[in-house]
């Protein structure tokens, strides 16, 4: 089976959903990428929903790859969206297959440290990080208006993930198979 992958980054205003907001959600599928990025929060997320469902057989020919997406991101993205009224498309993220290469990275390389960040990996291995920018500053760059700070941060984290993924493409292969009990993933992705 060959899929493709769906790089996914959020920035939010803090990392409790029920009191924070997303501010944008970054996605890269093959060549296309975008950073949706907007005041009105409920555009963010409809708007990348339909970058989601804008391709034929969406649940079955993509998966979502990110870090730290299974315990923030894609909670957080339901959370806000039911927020929004929006249940339907809630729900569709855990139709999705998914990939997150936290999880990947803590099972397969490195099992007594859970908490290690997208930026210390990348740099572990070798993936240059050019961002000063953390999520910690998010909130500060959003009360300021500065969006293109905010969107360079989440290409960023795109680029590493990215790149991440290239470099682990076998290992999360092999996830995707075993927790979905998938007999052969092929992501579509050049190592």
């Amino acid at each position: 089976m060959e899929l493709t992958p769906v790089i996914l980054d959020i920035e939010t205003t803090g990392l409790d959903p029920f009191s924070d907001r997303i501010v944008a959600i970054g996605v890269q599928r093959g060549e296309d990428v975008r950073v949706f990025i907007n005041k009105n929060e409920l555009r963010v997320i409809w708007d990348f929903f339909e970058f989601l469902t804008a391709v034929h057989k969406p649940l079955e020919t993509q998966v979502l790859v990110g870090y730290n997406i299974h315990n923030f991101d894609l909670p957080f993205i339901t959370t806000r969206a039911i927020k929004h009224g929006l249940t339907v498309d809630a729900g569709y993220l855990r139709k999705m297959y998914r990939a997150d290469l936290m999880t990947i990275v803590t099972r397969y390389l490195n099992t007594r440290n859970r908490n290690l960040s997208l930026k210390t990996i990348a740099e572990f291995l070798g993936i240059r990080v050019n961002d000063a920018i953390s999520g910690s500053d998010i909130p500060v760059l959003w009360e300021k208006g500065d969006f293109d700070a905010i969107a360079q941060h989440c290409l960023s984290d795109i680029y590493l993930t990215q790149q991440l993924l290239k470099r682990l493409k076998y290992l999360v292969e092999h996830n995707i198979e075993r927790r979905y009990e998938i007999e052969s993933v092929s992501l579509g992705v050049d190592a």
